[in-house]
C-alpha cells in the first residue's frame, strides 16, 4: 500500500466513523476524485505537513514562556511577595508623595499617630498566621522539637535586630522587654547605685526616662535635669562623679532630634568609663536609620510597635556587653537563674547575659513577628523611610505655617525645629497649637475631639512629656502642682489654664505608610473649623443670625427636667422651681463600680431608660424602651429605706456627695445597661443637683430651628431634646439669649451664668440611641468661640422662694 493510500485509510478511519452507507459511498466518491489526481494530494501532504510544524512551534514557545514564569518566582524572596511596598517615594510629574509600605485596612481613617503606634501591614498578619499555622512553637524553657525550633527563631531574631542597628553579638546582647518603658525600669533597678552616682537627663525626656530618678533616689544618688546636652558633654570632665546619662534621640513631643554625637564624645572622654548613656531610641528608630557601632551608646532601648506596628507589649533592650556587667538583677525567677536553693539565700544567676534579665517566658509567638517585620523593614531600607516622612513632615508645616486668618494673624504656634528644614534636626513629626484671629489659643482638647468627629486620628496632650512641655508653654513648676488636682486624669485634660496658658498641644506624626493626600485631608480640616475666612468671622462668632420671623418677645415654649442624669428627659407644661433648679431634675445618677458617673458618651443607650415623677404620690416611675426590657421599676420618693450608705461619688470633673440606692433598684438599671451600676440619689443641696455646671439650661428655638436649616442636606435629626435643655423659649432671634444677663420668668428672677459648652452628647438622638457625628461638626464651623462650641445659656436663680414655672410664661429682659 502507497504512502497517500494509508493516509486516505487513516482519515476515513477518524471521520468517517459512524457514518451511514450512502454517505460513506459519497466520501469514497469524493476521495477517488481527489486520489486521480497525484500532484493535488502531493500539495495536501504539503500543507498539512507546514500546519503541523507551525503547531508544534507554538507549542514549543507557550511551554518555554510558562517554565520561564515559574523559575522567576522561585528566584523571587518569599517575602518580597507577602508585603506590599510601593516603590516610588514621590510622583515626579505631580510632586505628590506616595505610601512606602500599603496599610489598606484604614476604614476611612486619616491616621496620624505613628509616633504613637505605626500602622502594621496587613501581609505582615499574613505571613505570622501563616507561620502559626505551618508550625508548632512551643515554651523555650522546654526541650523538644517544638521548643527547639522556637529558641531558633528567638536567636535569630537577635541576629537580626542586632545587625539592624549595625553591631553584631561580639560585642551587644539583646534582651527582650515589653518595650520601651518597660526596659528603661530594668536598667533604673539594676544598676548599681550608691551614694556619688548621678543620675542626669534631658528635659526632653519621656516621663519612663524621668521616672528612673526613683530607684537613684532610693540608693541615696542624686539626680539632675540637663537644660542643654552639648553643655554638659563640655562640662563632664570637671564632674569628679560617676553615673547614668540617658537622653532621647527624637523628641517624642516636637520631634526635635539630639546630636548623637555627644554619645562618642562622652563614651571617649577620660570618664567615659564612669558614665554610662543610655539612649532612648523609641521615637528614632521608628524612622531614621541608627548605627550602634557609631552611636556608641550602653544601652538602646525601642518599641516593636512603634517600629512596624506589631506585635504591642513587646521591645528591647540593645546594650554593650560591657555595661551589662554594670547591671545586677533585683529579681530572680522564670529562666533568669542557672539553680537556686529553696531553704538559704542561695542562687546563680545564668551565664547568658539575655537570659539573665528575662524573667518568665518571653512572648515568644510576638517575637515570630518581630522577625518579619525586621525584614520587612530592611528591605525598604530605613535611610528611604526617614526621607518619605521628613518630607511629609516638611509638607504640613510649610502649609500651616502660610496659613492665616482674615485679619492676616497666623493659625499656628509650632514646637520644634521646622524651619531648620534639616532632617538631621527635625524628625518627622509636626506639633502645635492652634491660635483664634485675636492670637489666643485654642485647647487641643478641642481640636482633637472635633479631628475624631472628623475621623482623623492625632495626638493631643503633653505626650508624657513634662519637661518639654514645661519650656515649650511657659508652664511652671507652681503651675504644674497647683492645676494638678483639677482633673480626674492627666491634668493636661484641663485644655487652658485660666491665664490662657496651654497644657498641652497637637500632634501630627507621619509614618511609612503615609501620604500626600493625609496632609491634604488634614489642611482641609485646620481650614474648615479654626481659620477666620472672612471680616464677619474675625468680628463676631459665627454668621449673622437669621431672623427667621422672630420678634423680641420671647416666651417659655417648653420645659423639661431629668430625674437621672444623663437619661431621658420629662417634658412638662408646669413645673415646681426650687433653689436648686427645677424639682428633683438630676437629682439622681448612675455611677460604675468605681464611683464615677456614667454618661450617655458612654453608653448612648441611656435615653433609653425614661422616667415619670407622680407629683401627688410621690413616686417615681422608670421604664426602659428596650428589648426584653424589665418591668418598670416604682420608688417611693419619700421612702428613706432606699438609701443605704452616703459617699464621694466622681461626677464628670469633681466630687459630689450622695447616697447609694438599695441593691435591687441598682440591679434593675444594671440589667437595662448590661454594665454593673448604682443608682446614688443627691444628698440635699440648697444650691447644687448632679448638674454638670448651671442650675437650669435655656435655649432658644429659633436656634434650634437654624441649625436644622443648615443641616437639612444631611438629613441629621435635631430638635430641642438634642440639647437636653430645661427651657425652651421662642420669640426672639437666633442665640439672642447670648446677649443677655439677667432675665425674670414670672415671679423668677435668674441670672445668666455663661453658655453651655456642647460635647459629642448632641451628636446622640434622644428617641433612638443613635449618633450622627455632623450636628457637633455643624456647631463647630459657626458656634465655636476659642476653645468651645457653645449652644445655649446657663441660667441661676436667683431668689430663693418656690415658684412654678409654666409653658407660655413671658421671658422679661433685664439688661
Amino acid at each position: 500500500m502507497s504512502i497517500l493510500e494509508k493516509i486516505n485509510e487513516q482519515i476515513n478511519e477518524t471521520f468517517c466513523v459512524g457514518i451511514s452507507s450512502p454517505a460513506q459511498e459519497c466520501a469514497n466518491k469524493f476521495e477517488n476524485d481527489i486520489c486521480s489526481n497525484d500532484e493535488i494530494n502531493f500539495r495536501i501532504i504539503s500543507f498539512l505537513s507546514c500546519v503541523c510544524c507551525i503547531l508544534l512551534v507554538l507549542l514549543f514557545r507557550i511551554s518555554w514562556n510558562s517554565w520561564s514564569t515559574i523559575e522567576t518566582s522561585k528566584k523571587r524572596s518569599p517575602q518580597s511577595q507577602r508585603i506590599s511596598i510601593s516603590k516610588p517615594q514621590s510622583n515626579a510629574t505631580s510632586g505628590r508623595v506616595e505610601p512606602l509600605i500599603l496599610c489598606d485596612r484604614q476604614n476611612n481613617i486619616t491616621y496620624l499617630d505613628h509616633a504613637g503606634a505605626t500602622l502594621y501591614n496587613d501581609e505582615l498578619v499574613s505571613k505570622l498566621a501563616g507561620l502559626l499555622r505551618e508550625n508548632i512553637y512551643g515554651n523555650p524553657h522546654t526541650s523538644g522539637p517544638a521548643s527547639n525550633l522556637t529558641e531558633a527563631l528567638i536567636s535569630d531574631t537577635r541576629r537580626k535586630l542586632l545587625e539592624h542597628f549595625g553591631v553584631n553579638d561580639s560585642t551587644h546582647v539583646v534582651v527582650f522587654t515589653s518595650g520601651t518603658t518597660a526596659g528603661l525600669k530594668l536598667i533604673g533597678e539594676s544598676f548599681e547605685w550608691t551614694g556619688l552616682s548621678k543620675f542626669c537627663y534631658h528635659q526632653n525626656a519621656h516621663t519612663s526616662v524621668v521616672g528612673i530618678r526613683e530607684y537613684a533616689i532610693r540608693k541615696g544618688a542624686s539626680f539632675e535635669c540637663i537644660q542643654n546636652l552639648e553643655e554638659f558633654a563640655s562640662t563632664l570632665l570637671e564632674r569628679d562623679s560617676t553615673g547614668l546619662l540617658a537622653f532621647t534621640a527624637e523628641s517624642n513631643f516636637g520631634g526635635t532630634k539630639a546630636d548623637l554625637n555627644i554619645v562618642s564624645k562622652i563614651k571617649t572622654s577620660s570618664v567615659g568609663s564612669k558614665w554610662k548613656v543610655i539612649l532612648d531610641a523609641a521615637k528614632f528608630a521608628a524612622t531614621n536609620p541608627l548605627n550602634l557601632s557609631e552611636v556608641k551608646a550602653d544601652f538602646t532601648v525601642v518599641s516593636f510597635y512603634k517600629m512596624f506596628g506589631f506585635p504591642a507589649g513587646l521591645g528591647a533592650i540593645i546594650m554593650t556587653k560591657d555595661a551589662a556587667l554594670d547591671l545586677t538583677p533585683q529579681y530572680f525567677g522564670g529562666g533568669t537563674i542557672s539553680v537556686c536553693a529553696s531553704e538559704i539565700n542561695f542562687k546563680r544567676y545564668h551565664q547568658n547575659i539575655s537570659k539573665r534579665f528575662e524573667a518568665g517566658t518571653l512572648d515568644f509567638l510576638g517575637i515570630v513577628s518581630a522577625s518579619a517585620g525586621l525584614d520587612m523593614l530592611n528591605r525598604v531600607g530605613m535611610k528611604t523611610i526617614q526621607d518619605h516622612t521628613f518630607v511629609l513632615a516638611q509638607e504640613l508645616y510649610s502649609r500651616l505655617d502660610r496659613l492665616r486668618h482674615c485679619n492676616g494673624n497666623p493659625v499656628c504656634l509650632f514646637y520644634g525645629n521646622h524651619h531648620l528644614r534639616d532632617k538631621r534636626k527635625q524628625g518627622s513629626i509636626v506639633t502645635f497649637n492652634v491660635l483664634d484671629d485675636s492670637g489666643n489659643m485654642i485647647s487641643h482638647t478641642e481640636v482633637g475631639r472635633l479631628a475624631g468627629l472628623n475621623n482623623i486620628q492625632i495626638r493631643t496632650g503633653m505626650f508624657c512629656n513634662p519637661g518639654a512641655s514645661q519650656r515649650c508653654f511657659g508652664l511652671s513648676t507652681e503651675d504644674i502642682k497647683n492645676y494638678s488636682g483639677q482633673s480626674e486624669g492627666c491634668w493636661e485634660e484641663i485644655g487652658l489654664l485660666n491665664n490662657g496658658t496651654p497644657t498641652g498641644a497637637v500632634r501630627v506624626s507621619f509614618g511609612y505608610s503615609s501620604s500626600s493626600d493625609d496632609v491634604d485631608i488634614f489642611m482641609q480640616f485646620i481650614s474648615t473649623f479654626f481659620v477666620s475666612a472672612t471680616k464677619e468671622c474675625c468680628d463676631a462668632v459665627g454668621d449673622k443670625p437669621i431672623t427667621l420671623g422672630e420678634t423680641e418677645s420671647p416666651i417659655v415654649e417648653a420645659m423639661y427636667l431629668y430625674p437621672i442624669k444623663s437619661c431621658g428627659g420629662i417634658r412638662t407644661s408646669q413645673w415646681p422651681l426650687t433653689s436648686s433648679g427645677f424639682l428633683y431634675d438630676r437629682n439622681w445618677v448612675l455611677v460604675d463600680s468605681e464611683g464615677k458617673s456614667l454618661d450617655q458618651k458612654k453608653l448612648p443607650q441611656m435615653c433609653r431608660i425614661i422616667p415619670e415623677i407622680d407629683l401627688k404620690t410621690h413616686t417615681m416611675t422608670v421604664m426602659a424602651a428596650v428589648e426584653n426590657a424589665p418591668a418598670p421599676l416604682r420608688i417611693d420618693l419619700k421612702a428613706n429605706k432606699k438609701t443605704l450608705s452616703d459617699g464621694s461619688f466622681r461626677i464628670c470633673d469633681r466630687l459630689q456627695n450622695g447616697k447609694s440606692m438599695c441593691r435591687d433598684i441598682s440591679s434593675w438599671f444594671s440589667q437595662v445597661l448590661g454594665v454593673s451600676c448604682t443608682l446614688v440619689q443627691n444628698v440635699p443641696n440648697p444650691n447644687r443637683s448632679f448638674a454638670n455646671r448651671g442650675q437650669l439650661l435655656m435655649i432658644s428655638r429659633s436656634s434650634v430651628k437654624w441649625l436644622t436649616e443648615k443641616l437639612k442636606h444631611q438629613q441629621c435629626h435635631v430638635d430641642d431634646t438634642s440639647f437636653r435643655p430645661n427651657i425652651v423659649i421662642s420669640g426672639c432671634t437666633p442665640h439672642a439669649e447670648d446677649s443677655w444677663s439677667n432675665i425674670s420668668i414670672g415671679e423668677a428672677r435668674f441670672l445668666i451664668s455663661g453658655p453651655c459648652n456642647r460635647c459629642p452628647m448632641v451628636n446622640i438622638n434622644q428617641k433612638t440611641g443613635k449618633q450622627d457625628r455632623n450636628i457637633l461638626l455643624e456647631l463647630a464651623k459657626y458656634r465655636r468661640t476659642r476653645s468651645h462650641i457653645n449652644f445655649g445659656q446657663f441660667l441661676s436663680v436667683e431668689q430663693r422662694r418656690n415658684f412654678t414655672l409654666s409653658v407660655n410664661d413671658p421671658i422679661f429682659i433685664v439688661q
